[in-house]
């Protein structure tokens, strides 16, 4: 259930934003047939952009969780590469390794 979120965030913010949508256009329609009032085909205008803004943000709130995702995969195996090939080039034996003096004059 909680695996892939980012993905499932992107989804809702596209079905969000066009349940909203067409709630705004049934709402307008509805209310201007009733009232007879020409502001009330505003409501659907004047609702595209808070709406837009509010699922924007949740839609890359969801790829922002898709990315992370993936640099987290990819520094894992990075990690293993990295932490194998300094392995290889440390030293065997710690004692033969007199580096640590400053040669005489």
């Amino acid at each position: 259930m909680f695996e892939h979120a980012g993905s499932k965030l992107k989804i809702i913010a596209v079905w969000a934003f066009a349940l909203e949508i067409l709630a705004a256009a049934v709402a307008s329609i509805i209310l201007y047939s009733v009232s007879q009032n020409g502001y009330m085909l505003l409501i659907f205008p004047c609702s595209l952009l808070p709406n837009l803004i509010s699922n924007l943000a949740l839609y890359a709130f969801g790829e922002l969780c898709e990315n992370v995702e993936k640099i987290a995969n990819n520094s894992s195996s990075n990690i293993i590469g990295i932490s194998k090939s300094i392995n290889q080039f440390q030293p065997a034996d710690e004692s033969d390794n007199d580096d640590d003096e400053l040669p005489s004059l």
